[in-house]
């Protein structure tokens, strides 16, 4: 089951455990961790969120020829979309 939580900068987005912004032994100061997929490599990586854009973009270009081949965990990426959403007040606006 997803569970998420909102609380100043801290998104801990949790999904079947592939997800988390806590790992055991982190730091309170720790970025939240989120999962980059390769289908085509067969791999996933857990990387600190902020640095996944350059982590995926890396990775495409060295190894895929700049195909966008690895993504952000899909569930991750829109539930983070509808976070961001919400937070830019996106849904009020639309149900107008």
């Amino acid at each position: 089951m997803e569970r998420t939580e909102l609380e100043g900068c801290n998104v801990n987005v949790k999904y079947a455990g592939t997800v988390s912004s806590r790992m055991s032994g982190d730091s309170e100061d720790a970025p939240p961790t989120v999962t980059i997929e390769c289908p085509e490599c067969g791999t996933e990586s857990k990387v600190p969120l902020p640095d996944a854009a350059e982590r995926l973009d890396t990775h495409n270009e060295r190894v895929h020829d700049g195909e966008a081949v690895a993504q952000l965990d899909p569930v991750v990426a829109d539930r983070l979309a509808d976070i961001l959403a919400e937070e830019m007040g996106i849904w009020e606006e639309t149900e107008t």
